[in-house]
């Protein structure tokens, strides 16, 4: 669906909880846009040896394994497509390894619909949706990190 208005997309949403799913499927079909649901890392890989997607929504914590270990698959089948991190996680260490694995992008979960939408319609016009604050945030972690590997070294 590439080239496509910013109004369409097929989204692969990787996540274990129903509830969630069923919201973004809500939000995706009112917009006009499409959704699959993948609920563990094994049907998420399936979808991806299967399907072409114009955006992967990514949960982090699966039941069979942490959805950061798919976006290696992800990035490798379909090198174009956004991957965005959809998760209640704040902590700079995922937020470092979804940026160094290639995400386009980190959401947290319980964003207003409108601004949701509104990141779908960044992902699919090819826009990476890191935010000042977050990669201030995997800066700050990484230096952080340096200098306890100095202060450990002594």
């Amino acid at each position: 669906m590439r080239g496509c208005n910013a109004m369409c997309g097929r989204f692969l949403i990787v996540d274990d909880s129903k509830l969630v799913v069923e919201a973004l499927l809500l939000v995706l079909e009112v917009a006009g846009m499409h959704g699959i649901e993948a609920n563990s890392c094994s049907a998420a890989k399936q979808a991806a040896e299967l399907g072409e997607f114009d955006v992967v929504l990514l949960d982090i914590h699966l039941p069979d394994g942490l959805g950061l270990e798919l976006l290696p698959l992800f990035r490798s089948k379909q090198p174009q497509c956004p991957v965005l991190i959809y998760s209640f996680s704040t902590r700079p260490t995922h937020l470092a390894r979804s940026h160094s694995l290639g995400a386009s992008g980190y959401l947290v979960k319980g964003l207003e619909n409108q601004k949701l939408l509104a990141a779908f319609r960044r992902a699919l016009a090819g826009e990476t949706l890191w935010t000042t604050t977050q990669l201030d945030t995997i800066a700050y972690a990484a230096h952080a990190n340096y200098m306890s590997e100095i202060v450990s070294a002594d």
